[in-house]
């Protein structure tokens, strides 16, 4: 039989290495990826962390990790994979930086779960984190922006067409990590996201650490038919609360990706075979 793990995608990352903390202090298995060695990363390992250095950029180094890891019954995946790369307007930015962006934000992250779900095929519970865009257009994050609306889709396709996963998203809002120094060193780019970043950074708004990691371990323990494929929101959702759990149950379209207000055209019989000429145009 093989044995139970969990995987945090980039277990550098301040997100991932505070939940793997967390993991490990529990006694539970815990593999992680990283990229670059740095402090956090020595001391998961000191722990018991089983570590393998993965750049998301490169497929192969991907698939290679997927297959390593095929000895292992893998319960629950995060991914806290990311980069904020290249900033700048999208006509003006290098479009095989840009490519390269959405492939670690997204394509790649999805390869690793598809190859490593193949390799499984039992139960296996997915959190992914959304970003800043996807609600409006955030100048200059063009290919992470995309990234995220990616993510966000395939939590729920991946949701819908396999019976053994539940994949939900986070949108943490603002948090203090690594992620924001890709703003901070490039001030011309970022345009009026850089002096908007310090004030965050700088402030009482940001959502403290702990809250973060409590908001992911509750998305783990919900059953599908409540969180899978559904984008949540850590400050605006009444996240934990049994009212909210009624709510996504009750209803198959919210806190996932629709057009604005189609429920309501749907309601009122707008868009049918007879009247649509009339209606619409």
């Amino acid at each position: 039989m093989k044995k139970k793990a969990r995987v945090i995608l980039s277990v550098s990352s301040d997100i991932g290495s505070e939940l793997a903390y967390k993991w490990l202090r529990e006694k539970r298995t815990v593999i992680g990826t990283y990229r670059v060695l740095n402090k956090n990363v020595e001391n998961l390992k000191k722990l018991g962390c089983k570590l393998y250095k993965v750049d998301f950029s490169n497929k192969n180094q991907v698939s290679n990790f997927s297959f390593s890891i095929k000895k292992y019954n893998i319960t629950k995946l995060l991914s806290a994979v990311g980069s904020q790369e290249p900033i700048g307007k999208l006509i003006d930015v290098d479009f095989n930086q840009w490519e390269k962006s959405i492939t670690i934000n997204a394509i790649n992250q999805i390869r690793c779960i598809v190859e490593i779900y193949r390799k499984n095929k039992k139960e296996l519970k997915v959190v992914l984190f959304a970003g800043g865009g996807t609600n409006n257009a955030t100048e200059s994050y063009s290919a992470y922006t995309l990234s995220k609306i990616m993510l966000i889709k395939f939590a729920e396709l991946i949701s819908f067409e396999e019976k053994n996963i539940c994949c939900s998203i986070l949108g943490p809002g603002w948090v203090k990590t690594k992620i924001h120094k890709a703003t901070l060193k490039d001030k011309k780019a970022a345009n009026k996201n850089w002096g908007k970043t310090i004030k965050k950074l700088n402030s009482d708004e940001c959502a403290p650490m702990h809250k973060v990691i409590e908001c992911i371990e509750w998305m783990f323990q919900q059953k599908k038919n409540i969180l899978g494929g559904r984008n949540i929101s850590l400050v605006y959702d009444n996240w934990g609360s049994t009212k909210l759990q009624k709510l996504l149950k009750s209803d198959k379209n919210i806190y996932k990706l629709r057009r604005h207000k189609n429920e309501i055209f749907i309601r009122k019989k707008i868009v049918t075979e007879k009247n649509y000429e009339k209606k619409i145009f």
